[in-house]
């Protein structure tokens, strides 16, 4: 197993990038180019955050750390880029079995960013509660009040409220981060807000637009997206793996009504990080549920290929694009049926496991 985190110690991520002939400028505390990762990228898309040597593409969505950037620079896997970096010394990068497996690289924000964020969601929690029509279109996504409160979910629909609300020194902090923009105003403004929280603490937030027409779909912070949902791998060793925030919300919601575990993780995307499926590898079992486009199904392949035997593949009714389109209790049914045949293999010599209230009596 690969050390990723010595690996990174070693290789700074701005000379590897900047060796690849990708020309990067500063732009206060990141470092900003076109994306060398798709073409028209007229606008500089491509971040990279040396404090927490990981890049990112708002225009296609690619991030992760610096294996991940050799990875697709030169369609390698991840053992073929780490040998790149180390050469003849890359047996260094081998980690003892009798280590712990490592974490996925997370945004490390400082305590007066995590506070400004927690203001942020806790403004827009409180006005999600007085925007009927945001709440009808979560109603009709399939979430109900409880997972609209557990989830700290929101709405931003008073722009300036939030700068009103900060401090000078906060301000600040909320544009560096991404609530602000350069003008004072807020990014997510009109927009259902979904907080991420790690370890009990906010790390970013996603913005959701719901208005029709040419607006981005999705607005992140302009600091390194996580994966959603990444504490519960700790709780097991199955995970379920899915794209998007309703996918995640969705298997979240299920777990609190059978008053059972899914340890699920969304990568807000198609594209996991070196780290992230080394997390998956320590698992006996994978659950994969990407979208059903072209994009979700390739991601699915390639994850299938790294992960091996452990994975299994959830395959989606024909009608829908991901789990986020599914009502209710057809999510239910789609968790309980990967799970059925796993009960009635391992249910040599006794009765079969033969239905979907059997089968829910045992998820995880």
């Amino acid at each position: 197993m690969i050390d990723y985190k010595s690996v990174k110690a070693r290789h700074s991520l701005v000379e590897v990038v900047e060796s690849a002939g990708v020309q990067l400028r500063r732009e206060g505390r990141r470092l900003v180019a076109s994306c060398p990762f798709h073409q028209g990228d007229r606008t500089p898309s491509f971040t990279v955050y040396p404090e927490t040597q990981t890049f990112y593409c708002f225009g296609c969505e690619v991030w992760g750390d610096v294996v991940d950037f050799l990875k697709r620079m030169r369609n390698c896997s991840s053992e073929e880029a780490v040998a790149f970096l180390e050469g003849p010394q890359a047996r260094v990068a081998i980690v003892p079995k009798a280590s712990p497996p490592p974490k996925a690289a997370m945004p490390e924000l400082g305590e007066h960013d995590q506070a400004v964020l927690q203001k942020a969601i806790a403004l827009y929690h409180l006005n999600l509660r007085d925007n009927r029509s945001a709440l009808e279109y979560l109603r009709q996504r399939g979430l109900t009040l409880e997972t609209i409160f557990a989830e700290r979910l929101g709405y931003c629909g008073n722009p300036g409220t939030l700068a009103k609300t900060l401090g000078i020194r906060e301000r600040r902090i909320a544009q560096e981060i991404g609530l602000l923009n350069e003008k004072g105003r807020e990014r997510m403004w009109r927009r259902l807000t979904f907080p991420i929280y790690r370890k009990g603490k906010p790390v970013w937030l996603i913005g959701r637009t719901l208005e029709n027409g040419n607006w981005v779909r999705y607005l992140g912070l302009t600091i390194p997206k996580p994966p959603m949902g990444l504490d519960s791998l700790s709780l097991g060793n199955e995970a379920w793996v899915v794209e998007g925030v309703f996918d995640l919300l969705l298997l979240r919601q299920l777990a609190r009504e059978l008053n059972r575990r899914i340890p699920a993780v969304a990568l807000l995307g198609t594209h996991p990080t070196a780290e992230m499926v080394e997390v998956l590898k320590q698992k006996t079992r994978v659950f994969l549920c990407l979208d059903g486009d072209p994009p979700g199904r390739k991601a699915a392949e390639e994850l299938r290929r790294e992960l091996g035997k452990r994975t299994i593949v959830v395959p989606l009714p024909e009608r829908s694009k991901d789990i986020g389109e599914l009502l209710p209790d057809e999510v239910k049914d789609l968790v309980l049926r990967a799970y059925l045949p796993r009960r009635i293999q391992s249910n040599k010599g006794g009765r079969p496991v033969a239905t979907l209230r059997e089968a829910n009596k045992e998820v995880v």
